[in-house]
């Protein structure tokens, strides 16, 4: 089992360590540059405001805004985390080249040549787990052709195969959720067919127990006239 990519920060309110995990992300602020424990955020925006409207009391007002952009936060950096140790561990190499830095940035904010659009960090990562056997298979295909690439011409050219497969993979994905919606409801559909039919042998077996005490009640007033 690989171990789980986590950041360690320290709160700006408390002094505690903070360990940020994608399952911790959500209960940890990040604001004005600084990281809190959510209910210390909280004890900070109460303790300072000092008057409706200022910083900190419209904080306390935003603050599911605020928890929800710093979950994201969070997360993008854990992602790119592992987007890092994916490389690295596919790749064989101990060190990030420095290229590699210059060109995911390009392509996360699509200003690499070619590209309309910026693939975010999760979808990169994604779609290169799923399609690493497949760049194996054609860096082997190349070598068997006389075509060596060294560690950092493989991965300049599988970064170029994985942006020229982007738009396949956008519609891969919406097709799945497309699949994912259709299967959510048909489990929908078999569980209210098993509750319609519960609900149905319930009633019937309420209805039943009904007749039998009104027949019961009936014997009982026969022996009592």
């Amino acid at each position: 089992m690989k171990e789980q990519v986590m950041l360690n920060r320290v709160c700006a309110e408390c002094g505690e360590p903070i360990v940020v995990t994608h399952q911790t992300a959500g209960d940890i602020i990040y604001y004005q540059k600084k990281t809190y424990h959510s209910k210390c955020f909280r004890k900070l925006c109460k303790g300072k405001r000092r008057k409706a409207g200022d910083k900190w009391d419209k904080a306390l007002q935003d603050f599911d805004t605020i928890r929800f952009k710093s979950n994201a936060h969070f997360n993008d950096l854990l992602i790119r985390d592992e987007l890092y140790i994916f490389i690295m561990e596919q790749y064989k190499i101990e060190v990030i080249p420095s290229f590699v830095w210059q060109r995911l940035n390009e392509i996360f904010t699509g200003t690499y040549k070619g590209m309309t659009k910026g693939i975010p960090p999760s979808h990169l990562l994604d779609m290169w787990r799923r399609y690493i056997r497949k760049l194996n298979k054609i860096a082997a295909e190349n070598t068997v052709k006389g075509k060596t690439f060294n560690t950092d011409m493989r991965i300049r050219y599988d970064l170029v195969v994985l942006i020229n497969k982007y738009d396949s993979y956008l519609k891969w994905r919406e097709k799945q959720k497309i699949l994912a919606a259709e299967q959510q409801r048909k489990i929908l559909e078999r569980n209210k067919s098993f509750i319609d039919i519960k609900t149905i042998q319930t009633k019937s077996k309420e209805h039943c127990e009904q007749n039998i005490e009104n027949e019961m009640t009936g014997l009982v007033d026969d022996i009592f006239d």
